[in-house]
């Protein structure tokens, strides 16, 4: 299995963004999809600011799966979410059977 970070921009104008429908159909995913997003939660450029994107850490056999599950995410495909970018992440010596959380 390799490990990824997909890291997502928030298109921060759209209206999706607030609406409670969007968050509950992107929670559901998450949800659906934890067996491979292993981690989740939205990111901004300091504690207390607004939300400029997401990021996931991802347990795949590929650099397609993990693009799929990007593309597939109903915040990108509203929009809410403008771009992603996939990042192969290698462990650090001492770091590799690390578990971040039990499913």
């Amino acid at each position: 299995m390799e490990q990824w970070a997909v890291v997502f921009d928030n298109n921060i104008d759209h209206p999706g963004l607030r609406d409670q429908q969007h968050r509950d159909a992107h929670h559901a995913y998450l949800t659906e999809h934890h067996d491979q997003i292993r981690l989740a939660g939205a990111v901004s450029d300091d504690k207390g600011k607004l939300f400029t994107g997401g990021m996931w850490l991802v347990e795949a056999e590929t650099r397609e799966t993990v693009q799929r599950l990007a593309e597939g995410s109903p915040f990108y495909q509203s929009g809410v979410h403008a771009t992603y970018r996939l990042v192969w992440w290698g462990s650090a010596p001492g770091f590799e059977n690390m578990i971040l959380t039990e499913g």
